[in-house]
């Protein structure tokens, strides 16, 4: 028989394919000793760290907890599954993952002790708190729940009132049929899409072909067919389990997109309508600090860009102290500027002007304003003088003066008043909101500061809006990074990746209107990656299963090259 050596290099690990989730993502694992038997149709887990278990799922704990381990031996336990069982908190608590497709799962999970009623065993699943009602009372308790899965794990752990908790086994069954099409990409009900979306699905089992119907009509995309198509199948029995839709979709637009599995057994399974909102062309600049050239009690800069007086329709209040107003004693003009964390594309500026009840008797309101801006604080360009109109004096006041920005690079942005609409000399405004279009790279992928990421890891990001191509800069020296390439697609493939390193890049956007350069990422490469997991080998020669008939050793005992044993001690 063919058999690996049992020795292996760094450049043997480096070579090896890594497993991940398996396929069909229902699972059952029994909480057990690496020793005992373990139940038909389950996988065990005997308390090792989080890891590739080399059985087609990762899964494990969040430290090594081998030893809280148990096997009873109760002869009343009602089977095997309910006679092992790992203990979560000999010590600090100890959390269970497992790798697993995004989606929703229903669970059974029995949790106790056949020999003992220590344990109260209230858990935290994916969030959904399940309560131990009868604390030490009892030697199980059994729980049926569903849970969704979004981060791509499903993680257990024990929750505020639980008390020696210790685990059986848990059932992980996929809540939808088999035949549907599942794990949507954009994720169900996602926002802020990309117009060049290319849609994704896991198909279902046992599918030949995929039928996609896709539009911005509910009614059309729930209830077409292919006898009834309604304008909204787009694609019939296509192979591929994605699906790029014609040019670029609308900007904030909500679609609709249902997949009908074609079964290879004959028939068309119908798929659940999933939606995805689209994004704006341009976005609110957060994080902005406000200075002025003077301003009264309760009534500064920073009022303008931290929404106070600003309702869930972006009305605005009457009430002063949500206002910037300058000191009584200022002469005009008057200034008020903005830093926002970095340079934008600028789009739009909104402005709410100055809007306390007496407004019309008092005309504090900016009127005749400069607009400038600047990228680094220092040197100022003038965008144009603007006149702003004046509030309505009323409560819910929106927004009425709306300046145009031109797509101008800012980081600081000045509003000079030279007149109000009153005869006084006080200026005031009540709030602001720069708009701008996303012409940087973000959302990088490994996310940045990410941990453990495998070495064959492909780097990608979201790109710029109108960016032509991609400068891409990458090293393990953040001070000195070399230009790696410059893709035309925002993703980009290491020459090499080591394992234990962290490694540092950043993406400058190329546009016909310039260079928008992004911001500094990083992430750490695993440590490691498992070649075999050698804890689940068993005795059972019949199954295959024993260490000697994968690992070459001498055949028999005492050769000093013995993997395992012919007859198990």
């Amino acid at each position: 028989m063919f058999r690996k050596c049992m020795w292996l290099t760094a450049a043997v690990l480096v070579s090896l394919a890594f497993a991940g989730p398996a396929h069909g993502q229902s699972v059952k694992i029994n909480f057990q000793l690496g020793t005992a038997v373990t139940p038909e149709g389950y996988l065990p887990d005997s308390g090792l760290a989080y890891g590739d278990r080399g059985n087609g799922w990762t899964y494990g704990w969040s430290r090594d907890i081998t030893a809280d381990a148990r096997e009873r031996n109760n002869v009343a336990s009602p089977d095997k599954r309910w006679d092992t069982l790992v203990h979560l908190e000999k010590g600090a608590d100890a959390v269970w993952e497992i790798a697993i497709e995004n989606g929703e799962y229903n669970l059974y999970i029995v949790a106790g002790d056949p020999d003992n009623t220590d344990q109260t065993n209230t858990f935290d699943v994916e969030g959904v708190i399940i309560t131990d009602t009868n604390g030490q009372v009892g030697n199980f308790d059994e729980f049926t729940l569903t849970v969704t899965v979004a981060d791509g794990r499903l993680t257990l752990q024990p929750a505020a009132g639980s008390s020696n908790s210790k685990i059986c086994f848990i059932d992980i069954i996929l809540a939808i049929a088999p035949e549907a099409a599942r794990s949507p990409s954009p994720a169900k009900e996602a926002a802020d899409v990309p117009r060049d979306v290319v849609m994704s699905w896991v198909p279902g089992e046992g599918v030949s072909g995929h039928d996609v119907y896709f539009g911005t009509d509910l009614d059309a995309v729930s209830n077409a067919s292919r006898a009834n198509p309604m304008g909204v199948l787009v694609s019939q029995d296509q192979a591929a389990a994605t699906f790029d839709p014609t040019g670029l979709l609308e900007f904030v637009t909500t679609y609709y997109w249902r997949i009908d599995e074609v079964l290879t057994a004959g028939g068309v399974f119908k798929g659940d309508v999933w939606s995805f909102t689209t994004e704006p062309f341009a976005y609110a600049v957060q994080n902005i600090i406000a200075t002025a050239s003077s301003s009264g009690e309760s009534a500064g800069p920073e009022n303008t860009i931290n929404g106070s007086g600003l309702n869930e329709a972006d009305g605005h209040s009457i009430e002063s102290t949500d206002m910037w107003l300058t000191a009584s004693d200022a002469e005009q003009p008057a200034w008020i500027q903005y830093e926002f964390d970095r340079v934008y594309k600028m789009y739009q500026l909104l402005v709410w002007n100055y809007n306390v009840q007496f407004e019309p008797v008092l005309g504090f309101g900016a009127k005749d304003v400069t607009v400038e801006y600047s990228s680094n604080g220092e040197e100022w360009t003038a965008l144009g003088d603007v006149e702003f109109a004046e509030a309505a004096a009323a409560e819910n006041y929106a927004a009425n003066t709306t300046v145009d920005m031109a797509g101008v690079p800012a980081k600081y942005v000045r509003l000079t008043i030279n007149d109000n609409w009153g005869m006084l000399t006080q200026i005031g405004l009540s709030e602001v909101r720069f708009l701008y279009i996303p012409a940087h790279p973000r959302e990088p992928q490994p996310a940045a500061g990410a941990a453990d990421v495998t070495v064959d890891s492909i780097l990608s990001w979201r790109a710029g809006r109108d960016a032509t191509s991609h400068d891409v800069y990458f090293g393990t020296n953040q001070e000195e990074l070399p230009l790696a390439g410059s893709p035309a697609q925002a993703a980009f493939t290491p020459s090499t990746l080591e394992f234990g390193m962290t490694y540092y890049w950043k993406v400058d956007e190329v546009a016909d209107d310039g260079v928008w350069a992004g911001e500094l990422w990083s992430f750490s490469t695993q440590e490691y990656a498992l070649v075999d997991g050698f804890e689940d080998y068993t005795d059972d020669i019949e199954a295959g299963e024993a260490i000697f008939d994968t690992w070459v050793d001498g055949w028999v005992n005492q050769t000093g090259a013995t993997v395992g044993y012919i007859n198990a001690p």
